[in-house]
Protein backbone atom coordinates (compact mmCIF):
# COMPACT_ATOMS: atom_id res chain seq x y z
CA UNK A 1 0.00 0.00 0.00
CA UNK A 2 1.35 3.39 -1.02
CA UNK A 3 2.38 5.58 1.95
CA UNK A 4 0.45 8.44 0.40
CA UNK A 5 -2.85 6.50 0.42
CA UNK A 6 -3.84 7.65 3.94
CA UNK A 7 -3.20 11.23 2.87
CA UNK A 8 -5.39 10.79 -0.19
CA UNK A 9 -8.03 9.18 2.02
CA UNK A 10 -7.94 12.19 4.34
CA UNK A 11 -8.22 14.59 1.40
CA UNK A 12 -11.21 12.68 0.00
CA UNK A 13 -12.80 12.75 3.44
CA UNK A 14 -12.57 16.52 3.71
CA UNK A 15 -13.94 16.95 0.18
CA UNK A 16 -16.97 14.79 0.98
CA UNK A 17 -17.59 16.54 4.29
CA UNK A 18 -17.48 19.90 2.50
CA UNK A 19 -20.00 18.61 -0.06
CA UNK A 20 -22.32 17.41 2.70
CA UNK A 21 -22.12 20.75 4.50
CA UNK A 22 -22.96 22.55 1.28
CA UNK A 23 -25.97 20.31 0.72
CA UNK A 24 -27.12 20.81 4.30
CA UNK A 25 -27.18 24.56 3.71
CA UNK A 26 -29.53 24.02 0.75
CA UNK A 27 -31.63 21.30 2.37
CA UNK A 28 -32.16 23.17 5.65
CA UNK A 29 -33.61 26.34 4.13
CA UNK A 30 -36.42 27.92 6.14
CA UNK A 31 -38.15 29.35 3.06
CA UNK A 32 -41.88 28.65 2.83
CA UNK A 33 -44.26 29.65 0.06
CA UNK A 34 -47.19 32.01 0.41
CA UNK A 35 -49.32 30.43 -2.32
CA UNK A 36 -50.03 27.03 -3.82
CA UNK A 37 -47.87 27.51 -6.91
CA UNK A 38 -44.89 28.63 -4.86
CA UNK A 39 -45.30 25.62 -2.57
CA UNK A 40 -45.18 23.30 -5.59
CA UNK A 41 -42.01 24.99 -6.84
CA UNK A 42 -40.25 24.54 -3.48
CA UNK A 43 -41.23 20.87 -3.40
CA UNK A 44 -39.84 20.36 -6.90
CA UNK A 45 -36.57 22.07 -5.97
CA UNK A 46 -36.29 19.91 -2.87
CA UNK A 47 -36.81 16.79 -4.95
CA UNK A 48 -33.95 17.90 -7.21
CA UNK A 49 -31.70 18.02 -4.14
CA UNK A 50 -32.74 14.45 -3.32
CA UNK A 51 -31.72 13.33 -6.80
CA UNK A 52 -28.37 15.08 -6.40
CA UNK A 53 -27.78 13.34 -3.07
CA UNK A 54 -28.60 9.97 -4.63
CA UNK A 55 -26.31 10.68 -7.59
CA UNK A 56 -23.45 11.28 -5.14
CA UNK A 57 -23.90 7.86 -3.50
CA UNK A 58 -21.18 6.33 -5.69
CA UNK A 59 -18.56 8.73 -4.31
CA UNK A 60 -19.37 7.64 -0.77
CA UNK A 61 -19.27 3.97 -1.69
CA UNK A 62 -15.87 4.43 -3.34
CA UNK A 63 -14.58 6.25 -0.26
CA UNK A 64 -15.86 3.55 2.07
CA UNK A 65 -14.26 0.82 -0.02
CA UNK A 66 -11.00 2.78 -0.03
CA UNK A 67 -11.10 3.12 3.75
CA UNK A 68 -11.79 -0.56 4.28
CA UNK A 69 -8.88 -1.36 1.99
CA UNK A 70 -6.60 0.75 4.16
CA UNK A 71 -7.88 -0.90 7.33
CA UNK A 72 -7.17 -4.38 5.94
CA UNK A 73 -3.59 -3.38 5.14
CA UNK A 74 -2.88 -2.81 8.87
CA UNK A 75 -2.07 0.82 8.29
CA UNK A 76 -0.64 2.69 11.25
CA UNK A 77 -3.43 5.22 10.79
CA UNK A 78 -6.19 2.62 11.18
CA UNK A 79 -7.87 4.28 14.23
CA UNK A 80 -8.04 7.60 12.42
CA UNK A 81 -9.32 5.95 9.25
CA UNK A 82 -12.09 4.13 11.13
CA UNK A 83 -13.02 7.36 12.88
CA UNK A 84 -13.37 9.17 9.55
CA UNK A 85 -15.44 6.34 8.10
CA UNK A 86 -17.78 6.45 11.08
CA UNK A 87 -18.01 10.25 11.01
CA UNK A 88 -18.83 10.36 7.32
CA UNK A 89 -21.47 7.64 7.71
CA UNK A 90 -23.11 9.67 10.47
CA UNK A 91 -22.97 12.87 8.43
CA UNK A 92 -24.73 11.09 5.56
CA UNK A 93 -27.47 9.90 7.93
CA UNK A 94 -27.85 13.43 9.25
CA UNK A 95 -28.15 14.81 5.72
CA UNK A 96 -30.84 12.26 4.84
CA UNK A 97 -32.76 13.14 8.01
CA UNK A 98 -32.52 16.86 7.29
CA UNK A 99 -33.89 16.21 3.81
CA UNK A 100 -36.79 14.13 5.16
CA UNK A 101 -37.64 16.70 7.84
CA UNK A 102 -37.62 19.51 5.30
CA UNK A 103 -39.72 17.44 2.90
CA UNK A 104 -42.39 16.96 5.56
CA UNK A 105 -42.39 20.69 6.29
CA UNK A 106 -42.76 21.51 2.60
CA UNK A 107 -45.62 19.01 2.25
CA UNK A 108 -47.33 20.64 5.24
CA UNK A 109 -46.81 24.04 3.61
CA UNK A 110 -48.26 22.80 0.31
CA UNK A 111 -51.32 21.35 2.05
CA UNK A 112 -51.83 24.63 3.90
CA UNK A 113 -51.65 26.69 0.71
CA UNK A 114 -54.03 24.28 -1.01
CA UNK A 115 -56.47 24.64 1.88
CA UNK A 116 -56.20 28.44 1.86
CA UNK A 117 -56.63 28.58 -1.91
CA UNK A 118 -59.80 26.48 -1.68
CA UNK A 119 -61.04 28.63 1.20
CA UNK A 120 -60.55 31.91 -0.66
CA UNK A 121 -62.20 30.51 -3.81
CA UNK A 122 -65.22 29.44 -1.76
CA UNK A 123 -65.51 32.80 -0.01
CA UNK A 124 -65.27 34.65 -3.33
CA UNK A 125 -68.06 32.50 -4.77
CA UNK A 126 -70.24 33.06 -1.70
CA UNK A 127 -69.70 36.81 -1.74
CA UNK A 128 -70.59 36.85 -5.41
CA UNK A 129 -73.88 35.07 -4.69
CA UNK A 130 -74.65 37.44 -1.81
CA UNK A 131 -74.17 40.40 -4.12
CA UNK A 132 -76.81 38.92 -6.42
CA UNK A 133 -79.46 38.06 -3.87
CA UNK A 134 -79.05 40.51 -0.98
CA UNK A 135 -80.07 43.84 -2.50
CA UNK A 136 -82.25 45.99 -0.18
CA UNK A 137 -83.27 48.42 -2.91
CA UNK A 138 -86.96 49.45 -2.85
CA UNK A 139 -88.93 51.25 -5.55
CA UNK A 140 -90.15 54.83 -5.00
CA UNK A 141 -92.81 54.77 -7.71
CA UNK A 142 -94.58 52.51 -10.22
CA UNK A 143 -91.88 52.88 -12.86
CA UNK A 144 -89.23 52.01 -10.30
CA UNK A 145 -91.20 48.96 -9.19
CA UNK A 146 -91.43 47.75 -12.79
CA UNK A 147 -87.66 48.14 -13.21
CA UNK A 148 -87.00 46.20 -10.01
CA UNK A 149 -89.43 43.48 -11.10
CA UNK A 150 -87.62 43.08 -14.40
CA UNK A 151 -84.29 43.03 -12.59
CA UNK A 152 -85.65 40.41 -10.20
CA UNK A 153 -86.71 38.19 -13.09
CA UNK A 154 -83.26 38.55 -14.62
CA UNK A 155 -81.71 37.67 -11.29
CA UNK A 156 -83.90 34.59 -10.97
CA UNK A 157 -82.79 33.42 -14.41
CA UNK A 158 -79.16 34.07 -13.53
CA UNK A 159 -79.41 32.04 -10.31
CA UNK A 160 -81.07 29.17 -12.19
CA UNK A 161 -78.08 29.08 -14.53
CA UNK A 162 -75.90 28.75 -11.43
CA UNK A 163 -77.51 25.44 -10.37
CA UNK A 164 -74.47 23.48 -11.48
CA UNK A 165 -72.14 25.79 -9.61
CA UNK A 166 -74.16 25.27 -6.42
CA UNK A 167 -73.43 21.55 -6.72
CA UNK A 168 -69.78 22.32 -7.39
CA UNK A 169 -69.76 24.61 -4.36
CA UNK A 170 -71.14 21.85 -2.13
CA UNK A 171 -68.42 19.45 -3.25
CA UNK A 172 -65.69 22.08 -2.87
CA UNK A 173 -67.00 23.05 0.55
CA UNK A 174 -66.85 19.46 1.76
CA UNK A 175 -63.38 18.92 0.28
CA UNK A 176 -62.03 22.08 1.91
CA UNK A 177 -63.55 21.19 5.27
CA UNK A 178 -62.18 17.64 5.09
CA UNK A 179 -58.67 18.86 4.25
CA UNK A 180 -58.76 21.40 7.07
CA UNK A 181 -59.83 18.80 9.64
CA UNK A 182 -57.13 16.45 8.39
CA UNK A 183 -54.47 19.12 8.92
CA UNK A 184 -55.77 19.80 12.42
CA UNK A 185 -55.67 16.08 13.19
CA UNK A 186 -51.95 15.90 12.40
CA UNK A 187 -51.29 19.04 14.49
CA UNK A 188 -50.27 21.16 11.51
CA UNK A 189 -47.96 24.06 12.36
CA UNK A 190 -50.65 26.52 11.17
CA UNK A 191 -53.47 24.89 13.15
CA UNK A 192 -54.75 28.17 14.72
CA UNK A 193 -55.18 29.77 11.28
CA UNK A 194 -56.79 26.63 9.87
CA UNK A 195 -59.18 26.43 12.81
CA UNK A 196 -60.22 30.04 12.27
CA UNK A 197 -60.92 29.44 8.57
CA UNK A 198 -62.97 26.34 9.37
CA UNK A 199 -65.06 28.40 11.80
CA UNK A 200 -65.70 30.93 9.03
CA UNK A 201 -66.79 28.15 6.69
CA UNK A 202 -69.08 26.69 9.34
CA UNK A 203 -70.67 30.12 9.86
CA UNK A 204 -71.17 30.54 6.13
CA UNK A 205 -72.82 27.15 5.89
CA UNK A 206 -75.10 28.04 8.78
CA UNK A 207 -76.07 31.31 7.09
CA UNK A 208 -76.78 29.56 3.80
CA UNK A 209 -79.03 27.03 5.54
CA UNK A 210 -81.21 29.78 7.03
Amino acid sequence: MDLYDPQRFSSDFHDLIAWINGMKTLVCSDELATDETGAEVLLERHQVLKAEIEDHAGSFQTFEAFGNQLLQSDQYASPEIQEKLDELAQERKDLDKHWSDRHLKLMDSYDLQRFLSNFHDLMAWINGMKTLVCSDELAKDVNGAEVLLVRHQELKAQIETQAGSFQTFAGSFQACETLGKKLLHIHHYASPEIQEKLKELAQVQEDLDK
